[in-house]
C-alpha cells in the first residue's frame, strides 16, 4: 500500500486551469509531457499506480526492468516498468515516478480516445487536484485548501485504494473506492449486492465492459437512492461484475463523480465536494442492451443482452456494424455511435451489418 506523502501547510497556490472535459461520457483527459515528449493522459484515480502504454514506450525507447501486478475490476494484471519518468503538465512539473508498462490500445478503443500515459495514485498522493465539471478543466494545487471548512474523509485501504462512505438505500452505509477512470456510474461487487439484495424488486439488463483485464459482462440494475455526503441522488445505474478484486464493496465512477466540483486532496486523506450544475439530471444509461467496441471502419458487437431491443433486432455477439441509419461508422464525426443505446427510449435505428443485411432496433427501457 502506497504511504500519504506530507503535505506542508499553506495557501492553495494560483494554477493554471485545463481543459480535460466534463467527464460525459469518456475519460478525463488532458495532455502532458512524459520525459519532454508530448502525449495524452487520463486521470485515474482507481490507478494503482501510473501506467504507460506499450506502444508508447516502445516508439520512445524506455529502458524496460522488472515485472510488477496491477488489479483491475476483476483480477490482477502483469506488466513490466519504466523510468522513472518525469512528467508535466503544460509549464508546470507534476512528479517523478516509474510507470505500469501495459497494453492500453484495447481501453482506448472502447472509450475511442486516444491513451498513452494512465496518471493514478503516484500523482494524487503528491498534488491537490481541483476538477471543475463546469469549466471542463482542472488544476493542480500544491497544498489543497485552507479556507474549506468541511471536507469529506477519505481512506487508503489495503490494497491501495482511496475510499470514503457512501449510503445507499435504506440506510446502508459502505466504504466505496472514489475512481475518476471508472465509466460507469457505480460498480457493486457480487457478494455485497447479493448479501443486500439490491437487486431485489428489480428488473436486470447486462451489459460488456473492457478494462486492461479484458472484457467482464456485468449485471445491470437502478439503485433508488445514494447519499453522498450532503447529497442525495436517485436512480443511479449501477453494474455487477462476475469477479470482485478490492477491499471495498463499492466503486463510484467519473459520471456520479463529475455530478461535482470536486477538491481531491489524497495525501491529506480528504476531499471536498460542492454539488455542480445538474446535480438531478438523470443519469444517462443504456437502452439498447447492445455492447460494441470500435474496430477500424465498423462496430464489434461484443455482447447482447437477454430480451433487449438488440436481442429483439437479431444482433449476435460478433457481429459487425458498418452503417447506421445508411451512415458509415468509418464517417468522421460517427465515432460517439458507441454510445446509441444511450438516446431516448422510442429511438429507431437502421443498423447495416458486415455480410447479414440490415436490422432494425428501436430503444426502450428494457431493465
Amino acid at each position: 500500500m502506497n504511504a500519504a506523502l506530507p503535505v506542508p501547510a499553506g495557501r492553495t497556490a494560483a494554477a493554471e486551469w485545463i481543459s480535460c472535459g466534463n467527464g460525459g461520457d469518456t475519460f478525463l483527459s488532458l495532455p502532458v509531457q512524459v520525459g519532454g515528449v508530448e502525449a495524452r493522459a487520463i486521470l485515474d484515480s482507481g490507478a494503482t499506480c501510473t501506467v504507460i502504454d506499450s506502444a508508447f514506450a516502445a516508439r520512445r525507447e524506455l529502458r524496460l526492468a522488472q515485472q510488477q501486478r496491477v488489479t483491475g475490476l476483476t483480477g490482477a494484471i502483469a506488466g513490466s516498468t519504466a523510468g522513472p519518468l518525469d512528467i508535466s503538465a503544460g509549464a508546470e512539473f507534476l512528479f517523478t515516478a516509474p510507470a505500469l508498462v501495459m497494453d492500453l490500445a484495447p481501453i482506448a478503443r472502447a472509450a475511442a480516445t486516444q491513451i498513452d500515459l494512465v496518471l493514478g495514485h503516484d500523482l494524487f498522493l503528491q498534488r491537490a487536484i481541483d476538477i471543475d465539471p463546469s469549466r471542463a478543466a482542472l488544476r493542480f494545487l500544491d497544498y489543497g485548501s485552507e479556507n474549506i471548512t468541511h471536507w469529506l474523509p477519505v481512506v487508503q485501504m489495503s490494497d491501495g485504494h482511496f475510499c470514503t462512505t457512501i449510503e445507499l438505500m435504506h440506510g446502508l452505509r459502505a466504504r466505496a473506492i472514489i475512481d475518476l477512470g471508472c465509466l460507469a456510474p457505480l460498480y457493486v461487487s457480487p457478494g455485497f449486492a447479493a448479501r443486500h439484495d439490491l437487486f431485489r424488486g428489480l428488473r436486470r439488463g447486462s451489459s460488456a465492459s473492457v478494462g486492461v483485464e479484458g472484457v467482464a459482462i456485468s449485471e445491470l440494475g437502478r439503485l433508488p437512492r445514494l447519499q453522498l455526503g450532503d447529497s442525495v441522488l436517485h436512480d443511479i445505474p449501477f453494474s455487477v461484475p462476475p469477479a470482485w478484486a478490492f477491499a471495498a464493496p463499492i466503486v463510484m465512477g467519473l459520471p456520479l463523480l463529475m455530478r461535482f466540483h470536486g477538491i481531491f486532496d489524497f495525501g491529506r486523506s480528504r476531499m471536498h465536494l460542492t454539488p455542480a450544475d445538474g446535480l438531478d439530471r438523470p443519469f444517462l444509461r443504456d437502452r439498447s442492451g447492445l455492447s460494441v467496441v470500435h474496430a477500424g471502419e465498423r462496430l464489434d458487437v461484443l455482447h447482447v443482452a437477454a430480451g433487449s431491443p438488440a436481442a429483439k433486432a437479431g444482433l449476435c455477439p460478433g457481429d459487425s456494424i458498418v452503417a447506421i441509419n445508411n451512415e458509415a461508422v468509418a464517417t468522421p464525426g460517427a465515432r460517439n455511435h458507441r454510445n446509441l443505446g444511450k438516446r431516448p427510449a422510442g429511438t429507431r435505428y437502421v443498423l447495416s451489418l458486415l455480410a447479414k443485411g440490415t436490422r432494425e432496433m428501436v430503444l426502450e427501457e428494457y431493465y
